[in-house]
């Protein structure tokens, strides 16, 4: 019989709010190393915390941040494992005027959490907390073991835990896996992730003087790497809306009409455009829009800086220009290789003369399971079980570095779920997360669990 989870959660609702809260004033911003001592403290929270659950405990020093890594194995290798991963850093908050509240300083209003962090991660990393605490309390503990990894570099990359799989190898081993970090379309049609998008990056800057030349007296005579910057991202693709960078799509692994027949399309599509204030929509000739942003690979300009971008004008030629791009990739494409292809192709298009650098080139691989894995189901039927609607299953548009890696922990049986939705504010101003979700979401990891100790 499974125990009472929500009598549980009930009797622990103040102490599991609290801890909540606590865990959101923790500024673990990963990419600027003046909050390096924030997300030390941050990881020393948890691991404390995970101990006092009942779990065993390490934490792994690294030339990174620290990996905080918990098991609970009473049930022993004749009986399950499952490998839950989190993360625990979080997005800078600029730009912090358009904050309503502190970022740090979490708010409750109207049942929703408003911090950084509030959904990604922390929130849904606090809810599988709080149901890891359950299960260590009055779990079938003899019949699974459970082990947890939460990183403190998922938001530039997890090079740190990348470095570590093959060291860890049997620290991460198991025959389940949940990446505890993606959304989904509604509360009303809740669905598994199956699959992410992999993701390279490449910044490209090019340099044609020594300072800033006055734009009257060098107007017309100097190469303006602005206008160089503008002609390459124009030919970065084609008028069908398909990226004509030679070699692009080598190796693309299309679905089958049965196998996209099997995903489940979003009806708030729609709506989270309108409520999001997106005001026009692209997609490449041949796809519906959802196909473009899932199952398809894209090329993006996500920066692009030369010269003068104050208040007023400024005339002059800047001395050089940056070009910041990201590519998504599918299952059957090489990042590393894509990079190469795309320096290939701006050096062929740039001037004599122009100085040509790139930096930030990195890449991680695309992840897609079997639409039918017999774990998926057992994932669907508890979110079934706690929302009363039906299951899907879809791709996300998105990339979680090291889901590919920690789907060979666990022989493939990889599986990614949460309770965020599009509109929740990742990486954005005012990001929330409703406690509504946050229970949901307890239940349902306490579910899985009763239903993985079942197996033997």
């Amino acid at each position: 019989m499974m125990p009472d989870y929500a009598a549980w959660f009930e009797e622990k609702r103040a102490q599991i709010r609290a801890d909540f809260f606590e865990f959101l004033t923790f500024e673990s911003i990963s990419t600027d190393s003046a909050y390096t001592e924030d997300v030390i403290q941050c990881s020393e929270w948890l691991s404390q915390k995970l101990y006092q659950y009942g779990f065993s405990t390490e934490t792994w020093q690294t030339s990174g941040h620290p990996i905080v890594f918990g098991t609970l194995m009473q049930a022993g290798p004749a009986h399950p494992t499952l490998l839950i991963y989190l993360h625990y850093d979080v997005q800078p908050v600029d730009p912090i005027d358009e904050w309503e509240s502190p970022p740090f300083d979490p708010i409750e209003k109207n049942g929703v959490v408003y911090a950084r962090g509030a959904i990604d991660n922390k929130g849904q990393a606090a809810y599988t907390l709080a149901a890891l605490r359950a299960f260590a309390e009055c779990g079938a503990k003899e019949k699974l073991n459970i082990k947890v990894v939460i990183e403190g570099e998922e938001e530039i990359g997890s090079p740190t835990l990348f470095s570590l799989f093959e060291e860890k190898k049997e620290e991460l081993s198991a025959d389940y896996g949940l990446i505890v970090d993606v959304d989904i379309p509604s509360v009303d049609q809740p669905a598994i992730t199956i699959g992410t998008r992999g993701i390279a990056t490449l910044n490209v800057h090019m340099k044609t003087a020594e300072s800033d030349l006055h734009s009257g007296s060098f107007g017309g005579i100097a190469v303006n790497p602005n206008h160089i910057a503008s002609r390459l991202i124009a030919s970065f693709w084609n008028d069908k809306g398909s990226v004509a960078i030679p070699g692009f799509y080598d190796g693309v692994q299309e679905l089958t009409e049965e196998e996209k027949k099997s995903l489940t399309i979003s009806t708030s599509q729609a709506k989270q455009i309108r409520e999001l204030g997106i005001r026009a929509t692209v997609k490449e000739e041949g796809y519906a829009l959802h196909e473009t942003g899932s199952i398809r690979p894209t090329l993006e300009v996500n920066g692009l800086h030369g010269g003068y971008a104050g208040e007023g004008c400024k005339t002059v030629i800047p001395k050089a220009s940056e070009i910041k791009l990201s590519m998504r990739l599918v299952p059957g494409q090489d990042g590393t290789q894509l990079i190469e292809k795309v320096k290939k192709f701006i050096l062929k298009r740039v001037p004599k003369g122009v100085e040509v650098t790139f930096s930030h080139a990195h890449a991680a691989p695309a992840f897609r399971a079997p639409i039918d894995m017999p774990f998926g189901k057992i994932v669907r039927e508890a979110y079934e079980d706690v929302l009363d609607k039906p299951c899907g299953t879809i791709l996300c548009g998105g990339t979680i570095p090291v889901t590919t890696p920690l789907a060979k922990m666990v022989n493939g049986s990889l599986i990614l779920m949460g309770y965020a939705l599009l509109d929740d504010g990742m990486h954005a101003p005012n990001e929330h997360f409703s406690l509504d979700r946050f229970y949901y979401g307890f239940l349902t990891m306490t579910r899985i669990f009763d239903k993985l100790s079942r197996i033997c």
